[in-house]
């Protein structure tokens, strides 16, 4: 049994999950097993899994029909039988020492979470940056310290972003409560997440960032909230039957109130491309959602977790018409200073006439685009390089591994050999004192065979003397 088990749902993610395999072969900490549950994928991701899995022993690979991230993720939990899990996506990458560092921070604690930061990696440009909402210490006094919601209620769901791959949990705690991920196309971890931490008596957090989120990923699960509109609403929903279910909601209500204000304003931003999806989401929320949910006026004014110029969109919302509310966003983007803010002041110091701008504009637009191509063609590559860096160091690893092992044989051996050595003198020493012993046993068997003789001698002699005698008698 492996001390970690790490579950990771797979679909359609042949380009970027070999970096994924390789930074987690590569972890400082080995004793884990790598479940890779493959939901139905037609673009060879199986294929490479099960190439890493006949060349280690710690990956298993399970195959399914297609159904969603979150059956994928309960069907790997079913298989685990490490005392830690861990969820992390097939096209994400993490640091070397995420392992250690998680596992070292939560069995220390002997703790039933461990949440870190994360990175984000843009998959076109190449460019790293922190993740604020991945890990907020900020909210916390000391974040060395144990805790729970006892001990900070107000910021039990906000303390981190609602994604399963920056935590470590035990095993033992997460069968205990029931955890499970929902059947919903997106957002089917925001139960499992944030009732995890409601549930917990004992989280901790390293602030680091140990995991980096890839984004402009087209078919990450994220990228595809559009096709499910409102499966946010259902997640959000699953938690509060949860909490209630547990006998944690009215503990928790305000808090779970502004958790959901937040990730209902976010998940309206996130609609842009789908104007009908968003005007569908705006109508369900207005009209009962927000209801449903817990949240009012006195809880949008409140506001201590919701990002800036959320007040404004949540009554815009109960109040106003859609196009209020997008009027509403366009002066929260605005303030973000957006691009449209930066255009329009363009057009107020540059005088130029409409039409000397958009030529103007277009010949930037295409040299972006080049420039935009170049940077994809040159963070691919960078990539791949990293792939192929991270499995030569791999192999460097293997080898060195195998070098000691072939020192140890060698140290073995040169013992063995002073050994017989050592054996070989005694044995010629007391060869020689055979010898020895030989010689001088040969030269007293020599003296008695030479008094033998004598004897023989004499008492040829003693018969002769005798025989004369007898004569001398007979006379």
């Amino acid at each position: 049994m492996s001390s970690i088990s790490i579950i990771i749902p797979l679909y359609n993610a042949s380009e970027a999950f070999p970096h994924c395999l390789e930074s987690l072969l590569a972890q400082t900490f080995g004793d884990f097993e790598l479940i890779i549950v493959d939901d139905g994928s037609n673009d060879g991701s199986a294929d490479i899994a099960q190439s890493y899995a006949n060349q280690d022993a710690r990956i298993k690979l399970i195959r399914q029909h297609r159904s969603n991230a979150g059956l994928a993720r309960n069907r790997g939990l079913s298989e685990a039988s490490g005392d830690y899990l861990m969820f992390l996506d097939a096209d994400d990458y993490f640091e070397k020492t995420m392992l250690q560092l998680a596992y070292e921070k939560i069995k220390s604690a002997d703790a039933d979470i461990c949440m870190f930061a994360a990175n984000s990696y843009n998959n076109a440009t190449g460019a790293v940056k922190r993740l604020p909402n991945s890990c907020k210490v900020h909210l916390f006094d000391d974040p060395q310290e144990v805790f729970s919601r006892e001990t900070e209620q107000r910021y039990i769901f906000c303390c981190t972003s609602p994604a399963p791959w920056t935590k470590l949990y035990r095993a033992r705690f997460v069968r205990d409560q029931g955890l499970l991920f929902q059947d919903l196309g997106s957002c089917n971890d925001l139960r499992f997440v944030l009732l995890a931490q409601a549930c917990a008596s004992r989280i901790v957090l390293v602030d680091a960032p140990l995991a980096y989120y890839r984004v402009s990923q087209t078919d990450s699960l994220q990228a595809t909230q559009s096709k499910n509109p409102f499966d946010f609403y259902q997640a959000l929903r699953g938690l509060q039957a949860g909490l209630i279910e547990k006998g944690l909601y009215s503990e928790l209500e305000s808090s779970f109130a502004n958790t959901a204000l937040d990730c209902c304003l976010y998940t309206l931003g996130k609609l842009v491309k789908s104007d009908s999806a968003r005007k569908s989401v705006f109508e369900m929320l207005r009209n009962e959602g927000f209801d449903a949910l817990g949240i009012d006026d006195e809880c949008a004014r409140a506001n201590y977790v919701c990002f800036a110029g959320a007040e404004a969109q949540y009554f815009a919302i109960r109040s106003g018409s859609y196009q209020d509310y997008k009027e509403a966003y366009k002066n929260r983007l605005r303030k973000d200073g957006s691009m449209a803010g930066t255009k329009k002041a363009i057009r107020k110091i540059l005088p130029l006439r409409s039409s000397v701008f958009e030529k103007y504009r277009n010949q930037d637009q295409k040299s972006q685009a080049a420039q935009q191509e170049t940077l994809r063609a040159l963070a691919s590559g960078m990539e791949q390089q990293q792939v192929a860096l991270m499995g030569i160091r791999r192999k460097l690893d293997a080898l060195e591994a195998d070098s000691a092992g072939l020192r140890k044989e060698i140290d073995d051996i040169s013992q063995l050999q002073h050994s017989c050595n050592d054996q070989a003198e005694k044995q010629a020493k007391f060869l020689n004192e055979c010898g020895q012993q030989s010689k001088r046993i040969g030269s007293a068997v020599s003296a008695i065979m030479e008094e033998q003789r004598a004897i023989e001698r004499r008492l040829v002699h003693c018969q002769i003397e005798a025989s004369r005698l007898g004569h001398c008698s007979d006379e």
